[in-house]
């Protein structure tokens, strides 16, 4: 059962509400034929990415292995900015958000009188519970949640194109996508496509077969762009354009479109169960990268002691205190969110940039390094890109700066602290 727990952590982050919430958008902004086309952009450079994890040797002992590789290449100062400014940040700001679109769904959908926050809290406290608990039962509960997630998004889409729900059968007019907007649409749809690699950091994994490993982070890619461009095609047929370009919960609204009240608990499971699975994700992978580090020498050693658990901790730590301080479902979230996303898109460029600087270590070099330095310039000049576009550009580069330069300060204390001690 070791690849079904792969993939079902590999899956997490893609088949989170926000995922659908950012596909639907995408699909009512831009069109099918650019939603569909950004999807096969975006899954072919990620799966460069997943390659380039082989060929950097990183399906066994991947947090250990990623960051030794990056502590080589960029130096131990980066190696500890990157990784905490892009799956950190993300963690605490992405989870945030994930447990109040759950809290808030359980109160509309399933029981009106417990309170949103409440939930919230709730779910989070399950999450690190069964993580901390020893023995596979995270793992079975994680791959139950993600075929949760596939089993109501493939009952709505199965529902919706045999004609039996209440989805038009004609495809809406709609006017053509101006240039921004499809501009938009192709830099926002990697960005839900991050995470992958958590497969490879699955408690306890351990894998000698290193095809199977990166056998199973393409079947992962390949199953989220073919199941997001099939929900994207439904959409299309069951909502008007603007209406899921325009709606905050374009998920929701398209399958009451196709299955009305049923349809509506439908993607309400859908939305506890693809929550469930990001943030044990989330959580489960981000301690396994702190243990990792500190193995590395990078962080404290007291991270990485009793399976990772004190790591675990602090990790949950985040999001119940951003939860508690006010900001779930605050704007600044929605931009701290997307910071992290774009510093995790940063942390595959520089993997990629490893394969460049160690090209001179395989046969048939010059294709495998050309490769890299374009799939390398290609999540750089996403980054640029996006953050030229963003809305809330000045806040995200803010963001990011001071977030960058702590963590650095940080990093360059630590190194003088272990210097100090091991004097």
């Amino acid at each position: 059962m070791q690849p079904v727990f792969m993939l079902a952590f590999g899956l997490g982050l893609m088949l989170s509400p926000d995922t659908f919430i950012v596909l639907g958008n995408t699909v009512g902004s831009s069109g099918l034929i650019w939603c569909l086309g950004s999807l096969l952009l975006a899954g072919a450079l990620h799966g460069y990415t997943v390659r380039t994890y082989g060929t950097l040797g990183l399906y066994d002992a991947a947090p250990r292995n990623e960051a030794r590789v990056l502590q080589d290449t960029v130096g131990p100062v980066w190696t500890t900015v990157l990784p905490l400014c892009a799956r950190i940040v993300y963690l605490v700001c992405a989870a945030t958000g994930l447990l109040a679109i759950a809290g808030y769904v359980f109160n509309e959908v399933f029981v009106r009188w417990f309170p949103n926050l409440g939930f919230s809290f709730a779910l989070l406290g399950c999450v690190l519970l069964l993580t901390l608990l020893p023995g596979r039962l995270a793992a079975w509960l994680q791959a139950l949640a993600i075929a949760g997630v596939l089993g109501g998004i493939l009952w709505l889409v199965g529902t919706a194109l045999s004609g039996v729900g209440s989805a038009p059968a004609s495809p809406w007019p709609r006017p053509a996508p101006d240039a921004t907007q499809i501009v938009q649409s192709v830099l926002a749809v990697p960005l839900v496509l991050l995470g992958i690699e958590f497969a490879l950091f699955v408690p306890a994994h351990r894998t000698d077969q290193r095809l199977l490993s990166g056998k199973l982070l393409a079947l992962g890619l390949l199953l989220a762009c073919v199941l997001l461009g099939i929900w994207g095609y439904t959409s299309l047929g069951a909502v008007a354009p603007a209406t899921l370009a325009d709606s905050t919960v374009p998920h929701m609204v398209t399958a009451r479109a196709i299955l009305g009240e049923t349809g509506r608990k439908v993607m309400g499971g859908v939305v506890l169960a693809g929550t469930y699975a990001a943030v044990q994700a989330l959580l489960a992978g981000g301690a396994r990268m702190l243990q990792g580090m500190s193995r590395q020498g990078l962080l404290p050693a007291w991270l990485g002691r009793w399976q990772a658990r004190p790591a675990l901790l602090l990790l949950a730590a985040g999001p119940a205190g951003m939860m508690g301080i006010g900001m779930a479902g605050e704007p600044e979230t929605e931009v701290y969110t997307r910071a992290g996303a774009l510093c995790w898109m940063l942390h595959y460029a520089v993997l990629h940039l490893a394969v460049l600087r160690r090209g001179q270590r395989w046969q048939q070099r010059g294709m495998t390094v050309a490769c890299a330095g374009l799939s390398a310039c290609l999540y750089i000049g996403s980054v640029l890109a996006w953050l030229w576009l963003d809305h809330a550009r000045g806040h995200l580069l803010v963001f990011m700066a001071l977030v960058s330069g702590s963590v650095a300060c940080l990093s360059v204390g630590w190194r003088w602290y272990s210097q100090q001690q091991a004097r």
